[in-house]
């Protein structure tokens, strides 16, 4: 239907290494593990110690936990406190409130919204109990119907 007007596209070549160059620069890609979903990695940039964190660091909002398990979330603990060591100079989140910057506080929040998250599955009965649990320890957090969901999920409710 478009003859000469859609190009071929180009695929990406797969690494050999979690390292690669680009203008001079090292880059790290950093295995994650299960965050917010299977298979999520975060790219370190030491020289400026920067980290694009993708899946892993969420900048306030409300944590995609659909995908998720008590255990998975440990997991992801476990992942934020590895990129913590980094000592990151800027956190750039993959889910960001516009409107913050890209602190490496966002780590610590991240965790402690895990953690807070955990406390409530096993303090709470229904998912309501949850959910306004989670959103009292988190009121200015972006995106609350993500944890609506979330807590339905946790909570096996409808």
């Amino acid at each position: 239907m478009f003859p000469g007007q859609i190009p071929e596209p180009v695929l990406p070549e797969l690494l050999e290494s979690n390292q690669f160059s680009l203008e001079g620069h090292e880059l790290q890609i950093v295995e994650a593990g299960h965050t917010d979903t299977q298979g999520t990695t975060a790219l370190w940039v030491p020289d400026i110690r920067l980290l694009v964190s993708g899946d892993v660091v969420y900048n306030n909002t409300h944590m995609y936990l659909a995908e998720t398990t008590r255990e998975t979330r440990i997991e992801w603990i476990a992942a934020l406190r590895t990129l913590e060591a980094l000592e990151p100079a800027h956190v750039v989140a993959g889910h960001k409130h516009p409107d913050h910057d890209d602190d490496p506080r966002n780590i610590t929040e991240s965790i402690e919204y895990l953690t807070d998250v955990n406390e409530a599955e096993l303090t709470s009965t229904t998912a309501l109990d949850l959910y306004e649990t989670v959103l009292k320890l988190h009121p200015r957090r972006a995106n609350p119907g993500s944890l609506w969901g979330a807590a339905k999920l946790i909570k096996g409710a409808p």
